[in-house]
Order: structure tokens, then sequence, then C-alpha cells
């Protein structure tokens, strides 16, 4: 805190600290040097779109067949209105209060974009208002299902609904009209309260001073107006069904994360509260929105722990031990499909941006500190561990759950334990690599610590001959318990109709021959930690850097050490409750290792920031008087930039899924007949061929509504003439249809009949 610059209504906290960290995402995309350690505004709506929502929408919309059709479309609607206010305001707008000014700072995307602040007021007012009509409409229809009557007043609901609809229409068009400056704004905004907060480069809506709102409080009187009318029908709904069930859930959620923050703010407003000590204004400031946010996540979490349908297993009446019915329900399935998604995600998004950065735009780093963090970037376990394995563990049973395409080939036990420890040790070497010579780049020349080129070997040496140990140890004691079939029938036997292998170490606390393996790892920490954390420490006195170290403590050693721990631990005395969540938890956190690598190099590099903003700004700021016919300004900033590099990446991401098709395809599908599997291996081959010559040998572009093509691969580089060109790009387009209808034919005739008339000779095929 600079103590010598103390403001009014504790904005000096807003300044230093907590606008930063709602705020910190935009210290990716400008000249802010105060990066914030968390990024709230910016994390919570890609975590939540991630983990919460999705688990929500499934249960929506394939586990709640019992549900009434009605009710089920009342919860999926607000859940998606709520999903949408979300990304909104917390990611669109990102909103700051500003209170007890009348006004509010915003500094996302959309305030960047130039428009009129009319315009964003509206945009800003309709996932705000518009949550409500769905939920009005499903606290009144699951009302009339409890009410205990036979008589059906439809028109009477639809009539309140319209009502309902109409006024929160009314407050949009409020927004619209009245959410306009104060005339003194010009002179207030210099005021040192509100002048910080302009020199960041967002938009301040300056409605008034404190108690002075001008134009803003009509609407904010049509706002109460609105609410009085709506909220006694809602009340009233509410209580009466509270009679009957009991349970307030959705309206005390709503009340607590909606009502409440939104009253705040206005009342706030719209009263003269400066009578009020400063230091409360900054906490006030920095919760409300927060509180507002987090409306979609109490509407979730409630809709889970309301319906004990939904937290219990449907499978069998009896409970699990430690948890095991939410692993069977929900989180396996749910960590399954995320492990195949994520790294596809990533692998077209993050991955490919890093090794642009550390391949054409880090020419002033050290070729040596560039080496080590593409090594570091390659060795993400990432794919291998969440794609190939897809490992669950079952904790507290000294064991791992893998469904990955590499445990169904039949490789015996020993050499899939190897295999998957490959990944997940030799991530260390390059990491331990970087850190020490970052830290060696950073000591001074006379500096005791100052290791020569010859120590440094030995030190890397020792270092990856330690972690090659730990993978022939997880080779050598990666055995299954003596009783582990045993085990499997008595307690794991949920997991007997899925299709992957269970490494059974042993039950809680007893890993039997695992065991070894655990403390040769252990030892190896032990080894290979204090150096680290000396390098790192040493480091942070001379940068103040921690980023790096944080970043691989809190995803990758906290996770695996924490799981490895409960391996060895007998810890069934924890209440069962605490195991499925944990379980979840702390295999999405070293899921996510590679992902805050790719982060933290991005946001602690000013430069490289810049980079990405250059390259991104134009889409967000379109030039005015750059406008082309068609749209093909968008073309020209940002989507044919786009387009080259996503075709320049794809034939090579693809290497990794065009081997496992073929091996499928030749020696795993023997069930299939020789015909049609000759068929889909050409059919394979012509779109493999496909990929390669139209996105990366020509990389095409259409030119639409032009009849025309753009084509930037290397063959149209290369002087050949244009009939010739043409001639080539055909042959792979064209040459896929051949064995395509082919395979198709003939699937279709083996289907049929024989005696049907559809049924054609091999002459005619």
């Amino acid at each position: 805190m600079v103590q010598n610059a103390s403001l009014l209504y504790g904005f000096d906290w807003d300044r230093e600290h907590f606008i930063n960290i709602l705020m910190g995402y935009l210290s990716l995309f400008s000249d802010i040097h105060h990066v914030s350690s968390f990024c709230y505004y910016f994390g919570m709506p890609i975590i939540t779109s991630l983990t919460l929502h999705p688990v929500i929408m499934y249960l929506l919309l394939f586990e709640s067949k019992s549900m009434k059709k009605e009710i089920r479309r009342g919860f999926i609607l607000t859940h998606l209105s709520l999903i949408l206010n979300e990304w909104f305001f917390s990611f669109l707008f990102r909103i700051q209060l500003l209170l007890p000014y009348g006004a509010l700072y915003c500094e996302g995307p959309l305030c960047r974009l130039g428009l009129e602040k009319w315009i964003l007021v509206t945009i800003l007012s309709v996932p705000v208002v518009f949550i409500n009509p769905p939920f009005n409409f499903l606290v009144m229809r699951m009302h009339q299902l409890l009410v205990p009557t036979s008589e059906s007043k439809l028109r009477t609901q639809l009539l309140l609904g319209v009502i309902h609809t109409t006024l929160m229409v009314s407050n949009v068009i409020g927004f619209g009209v009245f959410g306009r400056d104060h005339d003194r704004s010009s002179e207030i905004v210099k005021e040192p309260e509100l002048a910080w907060v302009a020199q960041r480069g967002g938009i301040i809506f300056l409605f008034g001073p404190p108690g002075d709102l001008q134009y803003f409080k009509w609407e904010l009187l049509t706002f109460l107006i609105s609410m009085s009318i709506i909220a006694p029908p809602l009340i009233f709904f509410t209580g009466d069904a509270m009679k009957i069930l009991a349970r307030t859930g959705d309206w005390m959620g709503a009340t607590i994360f909606y009502i409440i923050p939104l009253s705040f703010l206005f009342a706030f407003i719209f009263f003269d509260t400066t009578s009020f000590p400063g230091w409360f204004y900054a906490p006030l400031r920095f919760i409300t929105p927060i509180i507002f946010t987090l409306n979609g996540h109490q509407f979730g979490v409630l809709f889970i722990a309301k319906n004990p349908t939904y937290r219990k297993m449907p499978l069998t009446a009896t409970h699990l031990r430690y948890g095991f019915e939410l692993d069977r329900d929900y989180f396996l399935d749910f960590m399954m499909i995320y492990d195949f998604v994520v790294p596809i995600v990533s692998a077209l998004t993050l991955y490919p941006v890093i090794m642009y950065l550390l391949l054409f735009e880090s020419k002033a780093m050290q070729r040596d500190i560039k080496i080590g963090y593409v090594l570091e970037h390659v060795s993400s376990n990432e794919w291998s561990f969440c794609f190939f394995f897809r490992i669950y563990p079952l904790i507290p049973y000294a064991a791992l759950y893998c469904e990955g395409p590499i445990c169904n080939l039949g490789l015996n036990r020993h050499t899939l334990t190897t295999l998957l420890s490959i990944p997940v040790i030799l991530i260390n070497p390059p990491f331990n690599y970087l850190v020490l010579r970052m830290h060696q780049m950073l000591v001074s020349g006379n500096s005791k610590w100052k290791l020569s080129a010859r120590t440094q070997i030995v030190v890397g040496v020792i270092h990856t001959s330690v972690m090659i140990a730990n993978v022939f140890g997880f080779g050598a004691f990666g055995k299954d318990h003596d009783r582990a079939e045993e085990l499997k029938k008595a307690y794991l036997a949920w997991l007997s109709d899925r299709p992957g292998e269970i490494f059974l170490f042993g039950p809680p606390g007893d890993p039997q021959y695992f065991r070894l393996e655990l403390y040769i790892l252990g030892s190896s920490i032990i080894i290979i930690a204090p150096p680290l954390v000396f390098f790192t420490a040493e480091s942070m006195k001379i940068v103040g850097t921690t980023k790096d170290w944080m970043g691989a403590t809190i995803h990758y050693i906290v996770p695996l050490g924490v799981m490895l721990l409960f391996m060895i631990i007998d810890t069934r005395s924890i209440p069962g409750w605490f195991y499925a969540p944990f379980r979840l938890v702390m295999l999405m956190i070293f899921t996510l290792n590679g992902h805050q690598f790719c982060i933290f190099f991005i946001i602690k590099n000013a430069s490289y920031r810049k980079k990405i903003y250059h390259h991104h700004s134009r889409v967000l700021v379109m030039p005015a008087n750059a406008s082309l016919l068609y749209g093909f300004e968008w073309d020209r900033d940002y989507l044919i930039n786009f387009s080259m590099t996503y075709q320049s990446c794809m034939p090579f991401i693809a290497l990794i899924l065009h081997p496992f098709m073929q091996y499928l395809l030749l020696f795993d599908s023997k069930s299939m007949r020789t015909e049609i599997r000759v068929n889909y291996c050409l059919t394979h081959i012509a779109l493999v061929l496909n990929e390669w010559s139209f996105c990366f040998a020509f990389r095409i572009y259409p030119a639409i509504p032009y009849a025309g093509l753009y084509c930037e691969g290397p063959l149209c580089q290369s002087g050949f003439d244009k009939r010739i060109l043409m001639s080539i790009l055909a042959i792979p387009v064209i040459a896929i249809t051949s064995p395509f209808v082919t395979l198709m034919m003939r699937m279709h005739q083996m289907l049929l009949p024989v005696n049907s008339k559809l049924k054609l000779s091999l002459w005619y095929i």
C-alpha cells in the first residue's frame, strides 16, 4: 500500500489491490505492469464452463427423464441465462463498482470496441435483466405442479409470464434511454478518486456523483417498480411450495446471489452514502460483483445438492464405500470426456501459440534457455496421461484405473506401468535444467553459487539418472497385489463393466510391491527438491518471480505427491463424502500442468503480451475507415491469418491420430470383413492425402462471393502454371470420393436381405 497516496472512500485499496485481482487478465493484453496472481474475471467463466456447467447440462439433458418436460425446459433456460450473465458480466464487460459514486468501470473487450455508452449499457442490461423471466417461469410452474388441484389455469400463468417479461423488457429500454453520463461527468472524472481509474484505458459509466444520478435515477425507479410487481407473486409461490416441500434452496440462492448484491448496488448508487467510513467501501466494491457472478454456481450446486437422485446412484440401492457412487455415475464419465477433449483443444489453441513464441518471437532469449523452454513444453504429459492412458485414481486404494487406448492393447502389466511412468517422470529433467540455467544466468560472475559447465552437467546427469531409476522402479514394482482379484470383486466390482484396466497395487495403506517404488520416488524428491528450491529462492531475490516454481508446485508436485501419499498411508478414517470430489479435483489440477506453464510463460513476459495483443487487437477494434465489401476486412485483419496458421498446424497435429487409426484398421479389426477393412484403409489414406495437400501443400482460402481461391502453400509459390496447380489440387479433392462411395455401397449391400430388389450384383458395384 502506498501510504502517502490515500484516497477518499478507500479507493487506494482498489487501486493497489482489488481492481488488479478482478481485472488481472488484462495484464496479458496491455501495458499494465502489475500482474495479478489470481485473475478472477478471466478464470471463473472458463473454469466453470469446463467443470460445473457441463455437469448440470448433462444432468438436465440425459439424467432427468422423470422430470416434467416444462420444468426441465425452465431449468435449462435458467441455467443458460446464468451462463450468459456470467460470461457477459465477468468476461465481456468485467465490471468494477465505483461506490459511492453512481458509476461503473468497464474494462472488458466489449468496452474497447468504441461503441457509444448507451449501446453498451443496453447490452449490459440484457443478461442482467433477462435472467428473471426463465426463473419466474420455473418457480411458478413448480408451484402449480405442487398445488393439489385438477383445474388448469394456464391462461392466468401465461398472463403473469407476459407481464413479467414486459416489465423486464421495459428495463432494458430504460437502461438504454437513461444510462447516460451526468452533465458534469467530465469534471467529476478528474477527481483523484476516479482519475486513476480513467488512466487504465477502460470506460467509466459515470451516472453522477454520490446521491445525484440525474438521468439514471429514472431507470432505477423503473426497476424498483418492476421488482415490486414481480417479487410478491414469486415470494408467495415459493413460500407456499415451502409448506409442501420444506425446501428453500432456489429462492434463497437467488436472494443471496442476485437480489441482495443488485439491490445493494442500486441503493448505494441512488442514495448519498458518503457518511459511511472509507474502509467500508473497498471490500463492499470487491465482494459485491464476486457474489453476483457466483449466481450461476449456486444454482448448479443447489440443483445437484437438493435432488437425491443426482447425489446417489441409480445403478444399485446400496451405498458404495469412499464415495465411489459419485465416481461411478458422474465423475469418471466426466473425466474420461474431459481427458479426451482437453488435449485436442489445447493442441489447437494454447500450445501452438507457445511454440510460435518460442521458435519465432524469442530471438533475444539465450539459446540454452530457449531449448529448455521448448523441451519443457514438448515434455508436457497431457497427451499421454489424458488421452492415451486416461488415468483415474481410486483413492484410498493404492490403485489406478486406465481407460485409454494403450490400456486396451493387451500389453502386460509391467509394460503398461513403465510406459505410464515415462511421461509422468521425465517431465522433470527439462524443468530442472531450465531452473538451473536461469539461476546461473542471474547470479553474478564472482558469486560462490556460480557453477562451472562441468558441475552443471554433473547435476543434470544426477537428476536425470534419479528420474530414470523411477521409470525402472515403476516397471519392476508396478505389480498387482496378491489379493488383487479378490479386492476387485469385493470393492471395485462397479468397474467390471467398463473396458479399461485396474492397476490394483493394494488395499488402503498396503501397496505391497509398489511400496518400494514409492520409497524410491520419495528418495528421489529428497535428492532433487532441495537444489531446485534453493535455485528458485536465489532467483526470487534477484528478479522477484515465483511463477514457474509455484505453478509446478500447485499443478505437479502437490497433486502427484498427495495421490501417492494416499496410496501408501491408510486414510480410511476420512469420511467417505470427501473422497469423490478429492479424486476429481486432484486429477484435474495435475492434468492442467501444461496449461499453467503456458499461461505463466505469456503472463510474465511483457513482450509476449504485447505481441499477442498486436496480433489480436485488430479483431477487437476494427478500423472504421478500412471497411471492405462482403466483410473482407475481417479476413484481411484476422481470419486469413488464423486459417493459414491452423492449416499449417493441423496435418502435424493429426500425426498423433492417423497412425492410431491405421493401427486399429490393420491389427485390431479382425472381426471386420476384409473388403470393408480395405475400403476403410483406402478412404482413410485418401483423407490423409487430402489433408496434407489441401492444408499444407496448397493452403486454400476461398474468396466468396467471388469465384476465386487464394493459395499460400509451398506449391503455389513454386512457380508452376495455374492450370498445373489446379490439376494437382483436383486429385486429392476428387480421389477421396471413389473409396468412400465404394465403402458406403458395400456396407449397404451387406445390410440388405438376399431377396431385396435393391441387392446388386458385384458387376454393377
